[in-house]
Order: structure tokens, then sequence, then C-alpha cells
């Protein structure tokens, strides 16, 4: 069910989740783009962006208008007092950020992630050589041309996590101990000479 579909119990579950704050009703949980941007709450099975369903609600602005965005009067990015929503063009926001000098935080995030993979300098063959190899992260960063965190982030499987790397990789001396050659489980016991007698 979607929150227009039934705007009342949307409206209570909204109102579970705020405070009143001087003249403005703070939501106390998730926002996109941190403390300042846009209020988002899991609905169903979808995540939504809570401002703008109650623009949509109360008739600010149209379901289907992408041109159209909801902003408040009062500037405060956690407010989601009715009356501080208003309609603005997202031509007049765009402009806006660029003469701030800033960036929509949701949208940014989102370019970023669209063209991180598509803007990557490495392969797939990079990328296992790189979760197996024994250097310094530092040493593989300038090898490859990356950053010291990206490396980091393939050995922890934090990134590429989707390709196969052909054998799992164990930090040294922690469950592989090293055995020298010559050396081995019954070193030092005499239990080699015995076996070797009895071959």
């Amino acid at each position: 069910m979607t929150p227009q579909q039934d705007f009342a119990a949307f409206l209570a579950a909204v109102d579970a989740h705020t405070e009143p704050v001087g003249d403005c009703l703070l939501w106390q949980r998730s926002c996109i783009g941190g403390a300042g941007g846009s209020p988002q709450m899991r609905y169903g099975a979808t995540v939504v962006n809570i401002r703008r369903e109650l623009a949509i609600g109360f008739g600010i602005i149209e379901a289907g208008d992408k041109a159209v965005v909801a902003r408040m009067s009062c500037r405060n990015g956690c407010c989601l007092r009715p009356a501080h929503i208003e309609a603005t063009p997202r031509t007049e926001v765009a402009a806006a950020n660029s003469r701030e000098g800033r960036r929509d935080p949701a949208r940014a995030s989102a370019a970023a992630k669209r063209h991180t993979r598509a803007a990557s300098r490495l392969t797939p063959a990079d990328v296992r050589a790189i979760f197996l190899s024994a250097e310094t992260h530092e040493a593989t960063a300038i090898r490859y041309g990356v950053s010291r965190s990206l490396v980091w982030k393939i050995k922890h499987r934090e990134a590429w996590a989707d390709v196969a790397v052909t054998s799992r990789q164990t930090p040294p001396g922690r469950f592989e101990p090293a055995i020298s050659p010559g050396s081995g489980l019954f070193s030092g016991l005499g239990i080699g000479r015995y076996l070797q007698a009895e071959a």
C-alpha cells in the first residue's frame, strides 16, 4: 500500500517520529543526505521521501509532476510541518544550489554510484590481482593507480564484491602459520628419524 492510498495511516506513522521544536515539526529519524537532507522512511515495501508524500497528500504538488520539488519555507531540512511546505520548480532549486556552491546530496550520491564503475580504470583481472596481492596497500595502490582506501575495500570485499576471486585470502600468521623448509609438525621430537628408519 502506498502512502496516498491510506494517507491517514501514513500521517499517523510520520507523526509517531516527529517532535515540535519552535515553529517546526522535526523528523527524528534518517534523512537522505544527512541531517539537513530530506526525511525518509520505509513504508510498506519501499522507502519514501516523506516531505514529497506529504506535499502530494495535502495537494501542494501533483503526484506525477517531476518538475516541482517540495521545499521548506523555514529552510530546515528535517522539518515536516505542512504549513512550511512549498512547491518550488526543480530548475530554481538547481540554480540556487549552483550559486551557493553545493549540489543536491541525494542526486550527487546517486550520480557518484552510477559513474564510479564506469569511470574506473580497473578490470576484473586487476581486481583479482589486487585481492591476492601480498604487497602493502600503498604499493598496490601505486601499481594500479588507485587509492589505498579502494585497495582496502577490494581486499575486504566492500568494493567490486561481484567479481569472483579464485582463492580466499587468509591473513598470514593467523590461521596458516609459516613453516620453514625442513621443519614440520614433529620437528625436534625425533619422530622423523624413526619414520625414515621404518621406510
